[in-house]
């Protein structure tokens, strides 16, 4: 399981890259996330799309990773928040899978993204835990090279120009 040395992963749209870099969004973080070991090989708009199945689209039809990307963000932190492994409860937890109108989101509920193509174990920081990461560090990536945009330190945001 991961613990406060371990360097985390969390995958955001470049408009939520975007806000955190302007200050709209305080720099916390929850929902799914990963070891960034299991996806640092991940480069590709594509690649992040399917290896963590971004490709789900909310009620209204917004997918805030449509087919044809090419920009997104990624934070790279360590946390001392508690760090789960989401299942269902099939699994021995209380996650939901939840079903629209765009079909079945696609979350297996047992540990692991739904990737067809590798195995990636995922986790979830509760809404209700939000984390302040003790340090992180903020990518834009474009066309898959990945540049540092900010440094999170003492609380305190570090745009790098």
């Amino acid at each position: 399981m991961p613990n406060e040395e371990t360097l985390m992963q969390k995958v955001v749209t470049i408009e939520d890259l975007n806000k955190y870099l302007s200050g709209d969004r305080k720099p916390v973080i929850s929902g799914f996330v990963t070891k960034a070991q299991d996806t640092i090989h991940l480069r590709s708009y594509d690649e992040i799309r399917e290896g963590l199945r971004l490709d789900y689209a909310f009620d209204g039809g917004y997918c805030p990773f449509p087919e044809g990307g090419n920009t997104y963000g990624i934070i790279r932190f360590k946390t001392n928040v508690p760090v789960e492994i989401p299942r269902t409860k099939e699994f021995g937890g209380n996650e939901v899978i939840w079903i629209n109108e765009y079909g079945r989101q696609p979350f297996t509920g047992n540990g692991f993204t739904k990737s067809e193509n590798i195995i990636i174990p995922e986790y979830i920081i509760s809404k209700s835990n939000k984390s302040i990461p003790i340090e992180a560090e903020f990518y834009m990536v474009i066309d898959g090279e990945p540049k540092l945009v900010a440094i999170l330190k003492n609380e305190q945001l570090i745009i790098i120009k």
